[in-house]
């Protein structure tokens, strides 16, 4: 958070277990810059997220599990920026509302925006809800994902996107 910046070389497993709220496997707002690998770098990782909440059909909104999770709050900048360089990449999310890879921003122009780039010979991401809101992939207002390499997502929803936000896939 604030500035902060994250790099990280060698196989990685990420395990983020909640029973409240959210969890998040990588976590990334205010000028967050998270770095996995490297073009010239590339291993194994592992992300998974699960949130288990008893109250996840009240309060809709928390109970949210991501395995990658990039988001700017504001029009001036604060963005989150994840970029990930792996071999293989499997992401597993399971929650009330499970998100494998969410990027949003509050921006419209470019300025500032959230993203999410992976670079793989091969991505997973698989998002599960006992009560149908999963997402593989969520692009919100202006917010991007770039994912590279062989791709195999499945969720309730593989792809969710709106508000000018741009996903772009190999």
């Amino acid at each position: 958070r604030n500035g902060s910046s994250v790099n990280v070389n060698g196989d990685l497993v990420i395990d983020a277990t909640s029973t409240d709220d959210y969890a998040a496997g990588i976590y990334s707002v205010y000028d967050g810059d998270v770095t996995l690998g490297s073009a010239d770098n590339k291993s194994d990782v592992s992300i998974k997220a699960t949130c288990v909440d008893k109250n996840a059909d009240k309060d809709f909104g928390w109970d949210n599990a991501y395995g990658v999770y990039a988001y700017s709050h504001t029009t001036k900048g604060n963005n989150g920026v994840v970029n990930i360089f792996a071999d293989n990449l499997n992401i597993t999310v399971d929650g009330a509302y499970a998100y494998g890879v969410f990027s949003g921003s509050n921006v419209d122009n470019g300025e500032g925006k959230s993203s999410v780039v992976i670079d793989a010979n091969k991505t997973q991401i698989t998002a599960t809800s006992d009560i149908g809101k999963s997402a593989a992939m969520t692009a919100y207002s202006g917010s991007e994902i770039v994912i590279k390499g062989d791709l195999e997502a499945t969720g309730d929803y593989v792809l969710r996107t709106r508000g000018g936000a741009t996903t772009k896939i190999n």
